[in-house]
């Protein structure tokens, strides 16, 4: 199957103009967080090329191509299967140990870390400070 059949695309286009010290040049690889966002056109799926809608932002691009998508009647199926994600029962072996590896560092690492009581730590600042802190049975139970 080709990938007309199988895709149905937009693209998405960067402004280089006015970038570069003199007019009409580009500067390479440097482009503007702006452009135009166009569907592209697919016979198959009945979708015509669009001149585009601008975007001013990288934050507007996914605006964008939801405007698209209603404007060519474009329908979304959702995935069902979203690898790594909770308890979900689809999810394969490699990726439950790897989850449960990950698990076990984090409290292999937590374990291991010299963590002292906010109580204790203040009273030792305090005392390393010589008086700059008082110690915490004398402060206000607020602060306490």
């Amino acid at each position: 199957m080709s990938a007309e059949k199988n895709t149905i695309g937009f693209v998405i286009r960067f402004f280089t103009d006015g970038i570069a010290e003199n007019k009409g040049e580009v500067l390479p690889k440097h482009m503007w967080d702006c452009g135009i966002v166009r569907a592209e056109a697919n016979s198959l799926h009945g979708i015509e090329g669009t001149s585009g809608i601008p975007f001013n932002g990288l934050h507007e691009i996914p605006e964008v191509i939801t405007k698209l998508r209603k404007q060519h009647n474009l329908v979304i199926h959702v995935q069902r299967r979203i690898i790594g994600k909770g308890d979900d029962p689809e999810r394969s072996d490699a990726a439950k140990r790897a989850w449960g590896t990950i698990r076990k560092n984090r409290a292999e690492a937590e374990a291991k870390k010299n963590v002292v009581p906010a109580r204790e730590a203040s009273a030792i600042i305090g005392a390393s400070t010589e008086g700059s802190n008082p110690p915490v049975s004398d402060r206000p139970e607020s602060l306490a």
